[in-house]
């Protein structure tokens, strides 16, 4: 290519990313990332496999490639969903040398720049102390809506207060909460909203698959996932504000729900049901060490483990006494 047609591709994010990545943007996809590039607080709800986690890798790479001295923090309520999107990001610059050779380092959530920006994805964890205190020139809430409002408000936001970073928040909507308020109340943040139907229409999803998802979910699941709709009453008797805080679903809970769940089937104390979903999701469930020893549970990519980690929560609730580490749990 010569230098026009590499100016011109790198204006464009649209170009910059089928050029170098060979990811063609739907037309939501580019205003997403346009807005991302002008606007300082930028706020969308979007229905599931729409590529959300996609989007905001391509625009994080974009800004740290061309931006310099930046930090770009990604937060997400779990460790696994902060993975997730940094798997994306690292699958995308695996066979774009261009790119790549301007990374000097590519760890499991850590991308550093030969520019001096710097990307990192984190959970917030129970409470948000391990990321307390950090500065973010972009920072980018992965979905949002599941972040408790107390670590947004008091954590999250103040992180940006020194750079007059941008903020971004971008999920699958639940309940009456901070990411509520950005769309109803905040006129501050550019906001975007595509349900199912734009996510068929730019050959993202089939009509088929919405149909086959709208038959096996209630008619609230189907307007929240798939909608992309706030589908909390406003006369609910549990506000989304009360029962968020009781969720703890974390490393340290996960680890003594499963060290439990071995004990008693080591001991053949728990009676299993001939299901087979269940029976696969058990036998498939990964268990490894983090690089600071901590226990990871996750299953194979494309697969689900809900069924397993209720079955989990089930039996771990029936013993007499336990640990601290868990004192209310709710699988979502």
């Amino acid at each position: 290519m010569n230098k026009e047609s590499i100016s011109k591709i790198n204006s464009d994010p649209a170009l910059f990313c089928k050029a170098y990545f060979g990811l063609p943007l739907h037309d939501y996809q580019k205003k997403i990332i346009s807005d991302c590039l002008d606007c300082n607080k930028v706020a969308v709800r979007m229905c599931r496999q729409a590529g959300k986690s996609t989007t905001i890798a391509a625009f994080c790479l974009y800004w740290a490639f061309f931006v310099p001295n930046q930090t770009i923090i990604i937060v997400s309520d779990t460790y696994r969903a902060a993975e997730h999107l940094f798997q994306i990001m690292k699958g995308l610059v695996s066979n774009a040398p261009y790119i790549s050779n301007h990374i000097t380092e590519n760890f499991v959530t850590r991308m550093r720049w030969d520019n001096g920006s710097e990307i990192k994805a984190l959970p917030t964890g129970v409470d948000g102390h391990t990321i307390r205190g950090l500065t973010a020139h972009v920072l980018v809430l992965e979905e949002s809506a599941f972040i408790d409002d107390r670590i947004v408000d008091e954590v999250l936001i103040p992180m940006t207060a020194a750079t007059s970073g941008k903020i971004i928040q971008i999920s699958t909507p639940i309940g009456r909460n901070h990411f509520f308020d950005a769309f109803k109340e905040d006129s501050s943040y550019a906001k975007h909203h595509y349900s199912w139907v734009d996510a068929v229409n730019a050959g993202q999803l089939t009509k088929e698959f919405i149909e086959e998802r709208r038959k096996n979910s209630s008619s609230i699941a189907f307007a929240r996932e798939f909608e992309a709709l706030f589908t909390e009453s406003e006369n609910t008797a549990f506000p989304w504000q009360v029962v968020s805080p009781t969720i703890i679903f974390g490393t340290k809970s996960k680890m003594a729900m499963a060290s439990y769940f071995r004990k008693v089937l080591e001991h053949r104390e728990i009676v299993l049901p001939n299901d087979k979903r269940l029976l696969d999701q058990i036998l498939n469930q990964e268990h490894r060490l983090s690089k600071d020893g901590h226990d990871l549970y996750n299953c194979p990519d494309g697969e689900n483990d809900d069924i397993l980690w209720a079955t989990l929560l089930a039996a771990f609730g029936t013993r007499r006494a336990y640990s601290d580490d868990i004192s209310y749990c709710i699988v979502r």
